[in-house]
């Protein structure tokens, strides 16, 4: 019976056990399915986890951009602010300049009022200078008729002057054969005096329309004898030898002043150097020379430009010819020929001629007063 109800109570603790043992099969299942959705949850949350790291990454990255991009915005604030700096002071300095813009123009106003009233006051000048106008004009046309007949006087005059002249021609011409060809020294005075009394006299003779060429020619005996007269007093009031001189050189026999084998004849008078300036063009190389000379000397004496060869107009034109002309003499001699200047600058000869014809007067008077040891009569 012990063993009996052993047996049962074995049998009945053993279908107990089975019974807990279908339990717990039941739970492993449970269990065996939920590890499997936690396995595959897990799985999922691991790839969750994996994007979301890549999402931080991304996010990282474009918080740097950003961070990058706040600190470029907060230099560019910077900028703003400096450049809003420069602006404000621009603003002030257009502020002042548009309120000097307001009171100049209202100076300008000013003087527009005032230019108003003086352009009123211009016009009534204006229309008492157009009456003026009208006068002088009827007094321009008034003058322009006497103009006419002074020129008409002017030409009969000119004409009258050049008979005088031919007459002074023929006079010299009959002295020079009158008179002894011997070399005379005559004041520069006297010989001024007895040149105004030969044109007075020779517009008498001009006026004489019966006179006789015998009547001419013992007049020329008188006018000569006269300046023959004037060797008792050889020197004028300066204690200087004057430059009138007679004389007859052989052109092989002496050597000229110039410093060429050719020998121009001595002057008398300036217009026998004018019209020798007219006919010898290596004459009027040697006077451009001797002006230079004469002006560079008169530039170191000091003397004003009055006392130098050239006028104002003039004096770069022939400093140039000149310096062309000595071709760096020491001694500022002519060094070029006619030729030579024909073949390299024909226009030179020409300007050459016209300064000469120019400055006759100023030449003949260095030639009378011996200044110039290359321009002279001594």
């Amino acid at each position: 019976m012990t063993m009996w109800r052993e047996k049962l109570e074995a049998d009945k603790t053993a279908e107990e056990l089975r019974g807990r043992n279908l339990e717990a099969s039941g739970i492993l299942e449970k269990l065996r399915h939920r590890i499997v959705a936690f396995e595959v949850t897990k799985l999922r949350s691991d790839e969750t986890i994996e994007e979301m790291r890549r999402k931080e990454l991304k996010v990282d990255h474009t918080l740097k951009g950003l961070r990058r991009r706040n600190l470029e915005a907060s230099m560019a604030v910077e900028k703003l602010k400096c450049r809003n700096l420069e602006a404000s002071k621009t603003v002030e300095d257009l502020k002042r300049k548009i309120l000097e813009a307001d009171i100049d123009k209202k100076k300008s106003d000013q003087m527009m009022q005032e230019m108003r009233r003086k352009q009123s006051h211009a016009n009534q000048t204006i229309n008492e200078l157009r009456l003026q106008y009208l006068e002088a004009s009827k007094a321009a046309e008034k003058l322009s008729r006497q103009n006419s007949e002074a020129n008409r006087t002017v030409e009969e005059l000119t004409r009258q002057n050049l008979e005088a002249h031919r007459a002074l021609e023929e006079l010299k011409r009959q002295g020079y054969e009158i008179l002894p060809q011997s070399c005379l020294k005559i004041d520069h005075a006297n010989e001024e005096n007895a040149v105004h009394t030969d044109n007075n006299d020779i517009t008498e003779i001009n006026d004489s329309d019966d006179e006789t060429n015998s009547s001419k020619a013992d007049y020329s005996v008188d006018l000569w004898a006269n300046l023959v007269s004037s060797i008792s007093n050889p020197t004028n009031k300066r204690g200087r030898t004057d430059c009138v001189e007679f004389s007859h050189v052989a052109p092989q026999n002496k050597k000229s002043n110039f410093g060429s084998e050719k020998l121009w004849k001595r002057w008398m008078f300036g217009s026998d150097m004018l019209k020798a300036f007219q006919e010898d063009s290596e004459l009027c190389l040697h006077a451009v020379c001797a002006l230079y000379r004469y002006q560079i000397h008169a530039s170191k004496s000091g003397q004003s430009s009055n006392g130098g060869a050239f006028h104002h107009f003039n004096e770069m034109r022939g400093r140039a010819l000149a310096e062309y002309l000595i071709n760096r003499d020491p001694e500022l001699k002519l060094r070029r020929s006619v030729s030579e200047v024909e073949k390299q600058c024909p226009y030179v000869l020409k300007d050459c001629q016209m300064l000469a014809t120019s400055y006759y007067e100023k030449l003949f008077m260095i030639y009378c007063n011996g200044d110039d040891p290359f321009f002279t009569s001594k």
